[in-house]
């Protein structure tokens, strides 16, 4: 079977979009130190401290993560991120 340029060029749009389609929708905060945590639910006004090790630049080992919306504590997450994702 022989593919055209354009029928390859459609097949690689079409692929590309159903990789987005089903891509994760994470948003990434970060704290002072640039140590970015996952934020699946982005809200303005929120920042993040994380008291654990960084590694790459994601949050990565057991530590606390205390978010913050507008200056006041909103939750605090006592345990263990890998590559900046909670755990459990």
């Amino acid at each position: 079977m022989k593919f055209t340029t354009p029928a390859i060029s459609i097949f690689t749009v079409l692929l590309m979009s159903a990789f987005n389609a089903f891509a994760d929708p994470v948003a990434w905060i970060a704290d002072s130190n640039g140590c970015k945590v996952a934020n699946v639910y982005p809200q303005e006004g929120e920042t993040v401290t994380w008291t654990g090790q960084c590694n790459n630049q994601l949050a990565d080992g057991k530590g606390v993560l205390t978010w913050y919306l507008n200056g006041e504590v909103a939750d605090v997450f006592d345990g263990q991120l890998v590559q900046g994702m909670a755990q459990g």
